[in-house]
């Protein structure tokens, strides 16, 4: 039974950091949940080319495809997210005009025709994936300069809680990276077992997804003093 709900405890892992920041941050679950609902479907839809030559995790479905998708899908988009404020204390304030929202659908749209294309020409999808993350990061970084550290921190933060969690896993199916994962595909290399790629194509996410509310709405993080000032400033009190 171990071997079939392997994934399915990966990904509930991640719910339990998430719960965390949902209680101890108020001023984060907006970001944290629109976030998670936002990314969840990613999941089902990437294991399309994942399946092909990356991975091929057992799930509880009848179908290749299974809840556990959208579980990881959910936990990581949301954390991945809010990782910056919730590790930093900082809060974000508004500063910049909103982006057009046209940019992420580009970057989707780019993400979807890179793997289209690649993909079935011998490159590995993951590696496809983490190029379509750093190229949207960059573009982000390079206009909002302000936005690097948040990049770094999200995507370090994403990566570290991804191999935390595969250790934990680990107890329980010793075999799970030779059982489910292609291995013959990737690199060879692993840190603490896990194959180096799972927390590169965190990190990749995790600085994408953390500098996309930022940078899309244009909010900067700011100390709460600060964050305090900025809400004074908006809302005077009444004379």
């Amino acid at each position: 039974m171990m071997r079939e709900g392997a994934y399915l405890l990966y990904a509930l892992l991640f719910f339990l950091p998430w719960a965390a920041v949902w209680r101890l941050r108020p001023d984060l679950r907006v970001e944290l949940l629109v976030s998670s609902l936002a990314t969840a479907p990613l999941g089902p839809l990437s294991e399309r080319w994942y399946h092909l030559d990356y991975w091929n995790p057992s799930v509880l479905s009848p179908w290749s495809v299974g809840v556990e998708d959208l579980l990881f899908g959910f936990g990581v988009g949301g954390l991945g997210a809010v990782a910056y404020e919730a590790l930093s204390g900082r809060h974000r304030v508004p500063r910049h005009a909103w982006r057009n929202p046209l940019f992420f659908a580009a970057v989707f749209l780019i993400g979807l025709a890179a793997h289209a294309l690649l993909v079935p020409r011998g490159v590995n999808s993951i590696y496809v994936s983490m190029a379509v993350f750093a190229a949207g990061t960059l573009v982000m970084v390079i206009r909002r300069s302000d936005l690097l550290p948040v990049a770094i921190v999200s995507g370090a933060a994403l990566a570290a809680l991804m191999v935390m969690n595969y250790q934990i896993v680990l107890l329980f199916h010793s075999t799970l990276f030779e059982d489910f994962w292609k291995l013959d595909n990737l690199s060879g290399r692993f840190i603490l077992r896990v194959p180096i790629e799972e927390p590169l194509w965190g990190f990749g996410w995790g600085a994408f997804i953390g500098c996309a509310w930022k940078y899309g709405f244009g909010e900067v993080c700011v100390p709460r003093a600060a964050a305090g000032q900025a809400a004074r400033e908006v809302n005077p009190p009444p004379a």
